[in-house]
């Protein structure tokens, strides 16, 4: 069975305009009857459990593929289609599926390459986290009354998310070759001894792609240095992969993406949960 949500948020500013969130298509997963009163529950996924993408487990070898062309075939094959809007591309000459599932194993390529994945409406999406975050903000969150958020929440935290550059290195052992390259945050001070630096060996082909990787390792495992959370009455505007800057919050100030969006209704209203990592820059 198919479901189709949508939240219908009617004159909310009084101004006789309705606003509307498309949450998009659904396959009925579960149905729970319970009572008294009588009450039926229903729960959807968006990528169905049955589904062969989801749940068969396979073993195989990928050989001159590039991400955008593994994720298509297996969208093609499960009767889904693929929407890449990223211009990060990574070819692989060889790359294993080990008795994964499809969806498994393309969300790990896609962490390595620093993006994300969704899926939405039968559509497999995976978009680029940097170029996501370039762009314009959607929302100003200032401290105080006028933040229009009911609660909030803000950590930090250092152990293992923050490096101030990232070293891939791999040796050919044909060649004994070695290929290497850097990437630097924008704090990054050769000359200070407290800078930490990632080390990761890793099978590249060139220089270029060694830096490459170098930098979507080091956002990825400086982006959650900062999280924060809020709480706003319900406003379909605010979604995952836009972006946000907080003003008046001291050390948490800046630009920040929203990394999950939980849009809730229920007899106390309408109500929007954000959590948000902050956007990275790097040199």
């Amino acid at each position: 069975m198919k479901i189709q949500s949508t939240i219908v948020r009617q004159n909310w500013n009084g101004d006789g305009k309705d606003d509307y969130l498309d949450c998009g298509q659904f396959e009925l997963d579960s149905a729970v009857c319970s009572g008294p009163p009588n009450v039926i529950t229903i729960k959807g996924t968006a990528l169905p459990y049955n589904s062969a993408i989801r749940q068969t487990k396979k073993s195989k070898s990928w050989e001159a593929y590039n991400l955008k062309g593994i994720a298509e075939e297996m969208a093609s094959k499960s009767g889904m289609s693929c929407m890449y809007l990223s211009s990060h591309n990574p070819y692989y000459q060889r790359v294993e599926q080990i008795e994964a599932s499809d969806i498994s194993f393309l969300q790990t390529l896609c962490h390595r390459a620093g993006a994300s994945l969704k899926a939405t409406n039968n559509i497999i999406v995976i978009f680029d986290q940097a170029e996501y975050e370039q762009k314009d903000v959607v929302k100003v969150i200032q401290r105080g009354r006028s933040g229009g958020y009911s609660k909030y929440n803000l950590s930090s935290g250092k152990a293992d998310v923050q490096y101030t550059s990232c070293r891939v290195s791999y040796t050919d052992p044909s060649t004994g070759e070695v290929i290497e390259g850097i990437a630097n945050s924008k704090n990054y001070d050769k000359n200070d001894p407290s800078s930490q630096r990632l080390e990761i060996t890793e099978k590249v082909s060139d220089e270029s792609e060694a830096k490459e990787l170098a930098e979507k390792y080091l956002r990825l495992k400086n982006k959650y240095e900062n999280t924060v959370s809020f709480t706003f009455p319900g406003d379909p505007k605010l979604l995952a992969g836009l972006a946000v800057t907080l003003k008046g919050w001291g050390p948490w100030n800046g630009k920040y993406i929203i990394k999950s969006a939980k849009h809730s209704v229920s007899k106390s209203g309408y109500t929007t949960q954000i959590s948000l990592r902050r956007a990275l820059e790097g040199s």
